[in-house]
């Protein structure tokens, strides 16, 4: 399970359609809701409930698809970058390598603030001076900032533009659209909207984190059934999903050789079919970007980045109340309207794990940038554990497993994956 993808929605009530969506159009967030409905676990959701206004790929980011830019601000001075041990690097090519003694990199970006924490300064990438923040509020750097292609060697400026823009998934029709306009890389500067946030790094945060529990073979706690992905807790962009997308395949592989068939359920194929052609059988009714720009609201108001019992549960009512309401009222009027109405209605599947999970996370936590006004205790040691979700027989049941519930990496490692 892994074709659909996770949701890519930053809920914008204002940006319909796709266009309130950040990532490839196909990643429509079903395989969360398919799973949900037959009864997986997941985790880490609350980490996937942060709301911000959509950034467009024509609005400069340091850290996705613009990654490693130069970044310069109003006057044009250049903003250093820095290894995780602080020291300046003064080559953009440095901008993609770990630094001395590390291995491996996360992705560009992350809150500096983590560089104490043992396990996040093993993997932190380069990032911006972490005091950017406070360097702004001493007026050494004005904003806006703006990312500096011109000045950049031409081959980055060609991977950047040509390599990851151009064949980012959507992202292509920025690269379209902003050439056909006249934007060259080689001449322009591109702004950077966003404002540098508490903590160091820009305004925004992806909705991602939160997927399905799987073990070390990918499997989730449904006997036969593996995933792969943006839907696995914790995974993310393309190189993770290929590459467990053929691992998983593998081992759903060796199970389904040793598994007997089993019986169909007629009737319950009954009931999917009479559920999703639905909306094409009415002849009047609501579209789907309004049902789905109503989602995003209801994310917008009460799970958005301070959370509390209070509004969670608030939030929760709205959505029962958009499903039973007017999601029986969606009407679509060929294949493609059809498919996005089934695609929003998963939606506030998906929506609604988030607040529950929210509602059973009772702290906040710097590593899922989870901020709770009535629980206002960062990370106490009672809270350092996965918290889990499922739904069993109509209702939601929270579970709990220990922070290093997967054991030894070496060993299991080695074991699973028949090195």
């Amino acid at each position: 399970m892994g074709s659909t993808g996770a949701r890519g929605g930053v809920f914008s009530a204002e940006l319909q359609g796709i266009g309130g969506r950040h990532g490839p159009g196909l990643n429509s967030g079903d395989g969360f809701s398919m799973a949900w409905r037959a009864g997986a676990e997941f985790t880490m959701m609350e980490k996937s409930a942060i709301v911000r206004r959509h950034r467009w790929t024509t609005e400069g980011s340091y850290t996705t698809s613009w990654s490693p830019c130069s970044i310069v601000d109003a006057t044009g001075k250049e903003i250093p970058w820095v290894d995780r041990d602080g020291r300046i690097l003064k080559t953009v090519s440095d901008r993609s390598k770990p630094a001395p003694g590390q291995d491996i990199i996360l992705p560009a970006g992350g809150p500096p603030a983590f560089q104490s924490d043992p396990v996040y300064y093993r993997y932190r990438s380069p990032s911006p001076i972490p005091d950017l923040n406070e360097r702004i509020a001493k007026g050494e750097y004005k904003l806006p900032f703006y990312c500096d292609f011109p000045n950049m060697p031409e081959h980055e400026r060609r991977v950047i533009y040509g390599l990851m823009i151009g064949q980012e998934g959507t992202t292509w029709l920025s690269y379209h659209n902003m050439t056909r306009a006249g934007f060259d890389p080689e001449r322009h500067q591109l702004q950077i909207y966003e404002e540098p946030v508490k903590g160091g790094g820009f305004g925004w945060r992806r909705l991602t984190g939160g997927g399905l529990m799987i073990d070390w073979d990918l499997r989730t706690s449904l006997d036969g059934l593996y995933a792969a992905g943006d839907v696995i807790f914790g995974s993310g962009a393309a190189t993770g999903a290929l590459t467990s997308g053929r691992y998983a395949a593998r081992k759903a592989a060796e199970y389904a050789a040793r598994s007997v068939n089993l019986v169909i359920s007629q009737a319950q194929i009954d009931a999917e079919k009479h559920r999703v052609y639905a909306p094409v059988r009415r002849q009047i009714g609501m579209e789907w970007k309004e049902l789905d720009s109503g989602i995003a609201k209801v994310m917008q108001h009460y799970c958005g980045d301070v959370k509390s019992d209070e509004k969670l549960i608030i939030g929760l009512k709205w959505l029962d109340e958009l499903r039973e309401g007017e999601g029986q009222t969606l009407y679509a009027r060929n294949p493609h309207e059809l498919m996005r109405s089934l695609e929003v209605l998963s939606l506030i599947d998906w929506c609604q794990v988030v607040m529950h999970q929210c509602l059973a996370r009772k702290s906040s936590s710097k590593y899922l940038n989870f901020d709770r006004l009535d629980y206002p205790e960062v990370d106490p040691p009672e809270w350092r554990k996965w918290i889990t979700i499922k739904q069993q027989n109509g209702d939601v049941v929270i579970g709990e497993r220990s922070i290093d519930y997967w054991g030894d990496l070496v060993s299991n490692y080695t074991k699973h994956c028949g090195l």
